[in-house]
């Protein structure tokens, strides 16, 4: 399963001081993280290396212009050929210690699962940002429930498990800026009734 699965942190030239920050504390918080890192930027980037990592430079001749972000992201994922893909941005940085069993099994669960839910917000959010009923239960810690209706954003470029080729397709979709493909793809996938999961704060 691991190897069905990578990361991608979308940035760009522009954000390269975050670069080194992120890959420090997915070192710290994430010492045992499985999965191939990939790290999207554009041609003004000739390289990038990380002593603690081992990542894959991924380049786009898109510009990196906020009008264009939704395309920069497809191409990236366009890239890559593994089944599932959680995605970073790079100014989203890890601040707690993540359990790698958990990640693994939220990929099962999406596995099991991915003809109704096709992605899975890894980071927490309350039952007043629009999270209905409870479909799982990690570790007797973490809910996992669907996103209601009434939740603005069910796509997310933040910390997010997905579907590689609903991914894709969904970016193909659209052409905008990131707030506007987060909200453009939201509605459509409400409107084709395209589920998605979220992690849920363990109170009730």
């Amino acid at each position: 399963m691991n190897s069905e699965t990578s990361i991608l942190v979308a940035s760009c030239s522009m954000y390269k001081n975050m670069w080194n920050p992120f890959f420090y504390l997915l070192k710290e918080y994430w010492e045992d993280c499985p999965f191939k890192i990939y790290l999207g930027s554009d041609k003004y980037t000739n390289n990038y290396s990380h002593k603690d990592h081992n990542i894959t430079l991924l380049k786009t001749d898109i510009e990196p212009y906020a009008s264009t972000y939704s395309d920069r992201v497809a191409d990236f994922v366009g890239q890559i050929n593994s089944k599932y893909v959680i995605l970073f941005l790079e100014d989203h940085l890890i601040d707690e210690e993540v359990d790698t069993n958990e990640v693994l099994k939220c990929i099962e669960i999406l596995e099991e699962s991915k003809e109704e839910y096709k992605g899975i917000r890894l980071h927490a959010i309350d039952k007043d940002c629009g999270l209905g009923e409870r479909k799982h239960r990690i570790n007797n810690r973490i809910n996992i429930n669907e996103c209601s209706s009434s939740q603005p954003f069910w796509f997310s470029f933040q910390s997010t498990l997905w579907d590689r080729e609903f991914l894709l397709k969904s970016l193909n979709s659209f052409s905008g800026n990131g707030i506007d493909c987060e909200r453009e793809i939201t509605n459509s996938m409400k409107k084709n009734n395209n589920k998605i999961l979220a992690l849920a704060h363990e109170h009730d």
